[in-house]
Formats: C-alpha cells, sequence, structure tokens
C-alpha cells in the first residue's frame, strides 16, 4: 500500500512535469506565432532577390551575346578560316575589342555590388580561336590554367557535348 508521502511525490512530479510541458508547448506557439510573420517575409525576400539576381544575369548575358552578334570586327574574327592573326597587334586589337564589347566591368554586371555576377567569359570559334576576358587581373600562371580548363570542357563539348546537327548543348 503506498504512503501519503509516496502519494504526494507522484502528484507533485505529476503536476510539475504536465506544467513544463504546457509551459514548452505555449512557448513555442507564440514563437511560432510571433516568428511566423518574419521567417515568411526573409523566405519571400530571399526568393524573390534570388529570382531578380539570376534573372539580372541572363538579362546581362543576352546582352553580351546580342553585343558579340553585332560586333563585325568579332564576328569576322571568328569566321576566319586560319588559327592564326596575321601578326600580335592584329590579335591583341581583337582582344581589346572584345573586352570593350562585353564590357565585363559594367555597372550591369556588378549590379551596383562589389561582386561581378559574371567573372570570367570565354569565346571559341570553331578555327580555335579564343577570347577571353576577365574581372580580377590575374598572374600569367593562373590565366593559362583557367585557359587550359576552359578549353578542356571546350574540347569535352565538341567530342560528346553536341552532335552535327544541334545548334547548342549544355555539358555538366
Amino acid at each position: 500500500r503506498p504512503s501519503l508521502r509516496a502519494k504526494m511525490i507522484s502528484i507533485n512530479l505529476g503536476i510539475t512535469v504536465s506544467a513544463l510541458i504546457l509551459c514548452g508547448a505555449i512557448f513555442a506557439v507564440s514563437v511560432w506565432m510571433i516568428m511566423g510573420k518574419y521567417i515568411d517575409h526573409d523566405i519571400d525576400f530571399f526568393l524573390t532577390e534570388t529570382s531578380h539576381n539570376v534573372a539580372d544575369k541572363i538579362e546581362y548575358l543576352e546582352q553580351v551575346v546580342l553585343k558579340l552578334r553585332d560586333s563585325d570586327e568579332i564576328m569576322r574574327c571568328l569566321e576566319q578560316d586560319n588559327t592564326a592573326f596575321e601578326d600580335e597587334a592584329a590579335a591583341q586589337e581583337a582582344e581589346l575589342t572584345f573586352g570593350k564589347v562585353v564590357d565585363i566591368s559594367s555597372q550591369k554586371n556588378t549590379n551596383g555590388a562589389n561582386l561581378p555576377m559574371v567573372d570570367e567569359i570565354y569565346l571559341f570559334s570553331k578555327n580555335q580561336t579564343v577570347f577571353r576576358t576577365s574581372y580580377y587581373s590575374m598572374i600569367y600562371s593562373e590565366a593559362e590554367s583557367r585557359l587550359q580548363a576552359a578549353e578542356e570542357i571546350y574540347s569535352r563539348f565538341n567530342q560528346e557535348g553536341r552532335s552535327a546537327r544541334d545548334d547548342y548543348a549544355y555539358i555538366d
């Protein structure tokens, strides 16, 4: 038979545990009700900003492609059959023109922030002419290693990424 002391202890423990559970539930619900609005607002803000950033990046890239297509000098260089320019000055002039047309340091690319949306652009022609520009200045070895990586991607693209009838392809 349980004593009065044991009964009192079990009743006190039951009341204490149920009060803790009730207070915890009330606290969780109140935090959820108060913070739910802020969390929804933050999630909405994050998704909206991400959507705008992606749209800005796509718009910038679209403008770059249109400017490249409108540049007679760049198109002439891309359509040449030979793989080398007649002299180094012509190659540097074409590279300079590519940099001006792409304008990777433009306000549209940086979008008012310190970090660019696109930090490097490579343009390959069918005759292996490569135009490139970068937002950041790089040492020669780093620029060459990045160019080699881009050339590997381009060669993979040519080998397995598309067939002769495709106008475009995507490589993971």
